[in-house]
């Protein structure tokens, strides 16, 4: 095993939370072993063991790796460790390994990242023009052979960000990409994981934390395809893989933007934006039905604050049977845009 790095000197780390995962651990650490074109030595991987019981620190610390490695074990006062603590206290640790101005990235053990996923993962940041990164994710399975709306589900998700390209477009993450966030493949600035004050005390959904607190103070959140990480198993009992089927009953989806409502949000966003920039947003909200709410000192804040007082802007279950429907809706406002 190679030394513990120095706190604080490197350019990145890696923080992979892990509890009782022992027959995991091992392919997870070997894929990040064989990185390419990117100077390991830069970096750490912090492994994060949460109420563990059993040899996963062991088998982590036998990992040989090109970089620094460093294996934690804490204890909480929750017997399972949700995915957010896990994720929490993984970034914490490899926190301290990072200058102000490196990179931490996190991945789970129930995917195999690919080989240039670090190299992948830095190159988005390279050019200074985005705050974090939400990787694209393989499921573990071909989910469409299985469920056949995750096809349909796909081609939704496919549609809303073409859309959004169409009415209210962001510069900074440009089409291709997806619309996920999952802390199976994220990464973050680290003085801007500091500034919005570490991961959000969520249970789930850390990575989608993350991404709201830094696009509410006008952070840049990058949807990238590059940075591919392959899930190689379904998501265990505490860590979440949005990739991955979840039970659910026959006429549900995981669409939760009806067309209608993406519409109205969007071409709402684009006004709202100009109204901040003209410094006349808080009579614009009044003039949209909110007058308990103005000008924040971000507009990140600013629209959120808005959405939340707007009942009729909030996220709807769209219906499985709904879908093919909302799918041409979607293609006509793409049409006509």
């Amino acid at each position: 095993m190679t030394a513990a790095p120095r706190p604080g000197h490197l350019a990145w780390a890696i923080a992979i939370p892990a509890r009782n995962d022992a027959d995991r651990i091992a392919d997870c650490l070997a894929a990040l072993a064989c990185q390419r074109d990117v100077a390991m030595a830069d970096g750490a991987i912090v492994v994060l063991a949460c109420n563990t019981t059993d040899d996963t620190p062991r088998i982590a610390r036998e990992s040989r790796q090109q970089c620094a490695l460093r294996v934690v074990q804490r204890n909480t006062a929750s017997e399972r460790c949700s995915s957010g603590e896990a994720q929490r206290l993984a970034l914490a640790e490899a926190r301290l390994h990072v200058r102000d101005n490196g990179i931490l990235l996190t991945t789970d053990v129930n995917v195999i990242v690919d080989p240039t996923w670090v190299a992948a993962m830095l190159g988005v940041f390279a050019d200074g023009h985005v705050d974090a990164v939400a990787g694209a994710i393989s499921p573990y399975h071909d989910d469409a052979a299985l469920d056949p709306r995750a096809a349909l589900e796909r081609r939704y998700w496919e549609l809303i960000t073409a859309v959004e390209d169409a009415i209210d477009p962001l510069p900074y993450d440009p089409l291709p990409r997806h619309g996920r966030e999952s802390g199976s493949n994220f990464a973050i600035r680290a003085g801007v994981f500091d500034a919005i004050g570490g991961v959000p005390d969520v249970a789930t959904g850390a990575a989608r934390a993350m991404s709201s607190a830094v696009r509410a103070r006008d952070g840049r959140v990058r949807h990238s395809n590059a940075p591919l990480a392959v899930a190689t198993v379904p998501p265990r009992r505490y860590m979440e893989d949005s990739m991955a089927p979840a039970p659910r009953h026959p006429s549900h989806s995981r669409i939760n933007w009806p067309a209608a409502i993406v519409e109205r949000r969007l071409t709402l966003r684009r006004a709202a934006r100009a109204a901040y920039a003209a410094g006349e947003f808080s009579r614009w909200a009044l003039q949209h039905g909110v007058a308990d709410w103005g000008a924040q000192a971000f507009f990140g804040s600013s629209w959120d604050g808005f959405i939340a007082r707007s009942p009729g802007l909030a996220p709807t279950p769209v219906d499985a049977a709904a879908l093919p429907a909302q799918i041409a809706m979607l293609e006509y406002l793409l049409a006509h845009a």
